[in-house]
């Protein structure tokens, strides 16, 4: 009984895609935090900003 936290944490990490969901989530996160300051430092570099 002491452990079905960490048992239901670990069957919900398990399922398929669950991982990757959360490492989708962070990246697209980190993208929006760092794109303002890629930016400041592409314009103050003089450099274009390649479009994806």
């Amino acid at each position: 009984e002491t452990l079905r936290p960490i048992q239901n944490k670990v069957n919900e990490l398990s399922a398929p895609g669950a991982i990757e969901s959360i490492l989708m989530a962070g990246a697209a996160k980190a993208q929006e935090a760092a794109q303002p300051k890629l930016r400041l430092f592409q314009n103050k570099l003089g450099l274009f900003a390649i479009q994806s």
